[in-house]
């Protein structure tokens, strides 16, 4: 529904940066239209500069996806700077981080942002992907399941819930979170890169 809602906001004004912005990200996210999400979030940050959403996912759902790391970095710092206290945008830098393999960067981005929102669910789970990527196993799994404890039985967490077990030596627990996930996809969208 957000496609067609974007392309009539666009219709009834074209100088509209939000909706540029979000059909840039429905044709970066869904559809995998590269080019095209470029040219809409390119038009969005022409019309609005200032527009903190259209840097964060310009460089996080396009850029950092494609492995331009360097001009991400500076989407996503700009992104930070105008909109310094929205805990959305420092996840994203984090999360950033973690697509470039900079752990060590990554676990420090989270665990500010743990320090300063620690009760956003996001941060916990991050933190914990950083923590697996430098092999920290026992600490990666505290993270995520207190981060799985405030955001509940997200399908990408249980993914990693599996993949830290499965890295750790457990695979019957990894097998276990497995088994959550084919069970969960009976009834929901559970996506594949899980």
């Amino acid at each position: 529904r957000g496609r067609p809602a974007a392309l009539r906001a666009l219709e009834l004004d074209p100088s509209l940066a939000e909706a540029h912005t979000s059909l840039g990200f429905i044709q970066s996210f869904c559809d995998w239209d590269w080019r095209a999400a470029e040219r809409s979030y390119r038009t969005a940050i022409g019309l609005n500069p200032g527009y903190a959403t259209v840097r964060l996912w310009y460089g996080l759902d396009l850029l950092a996806l494609q492995g331009r790391f360097a001009e991400a970095r500076l989407e996503l710092e700009l992104a930070e700077r105008l909109d310094p206290l929205e805990p959305i945008i420092a996840e994203g830098c984090a999360y950033m981080s973690l697509l470039s393999r900079e752990f060590e960067r990554a676990e420090a981005c989270y665990r500010r942002l743990i320090a300063a929102s620690p009760h956003y669910a996001k941060a916990l789970t991050g933190c914990g992907r950083a923590l697996w990527g430098m092999a920290r196993y026992d600490e990666a799994l505290e993270m995520l399941e207190a981060g799985r404890r405030l955001g509940g039985d997200v399908p990408s967490v249980l993914g990693a819930l599996g993949q830290v077990h499965a890295m750790a030596g457990h695979r019957d627990v990894a097998r276990g979170f497995l088994g959550q996930l084919y069970e969960m996809a009976r009834t929901r969208h559970v996506p594949a890169s899980c």
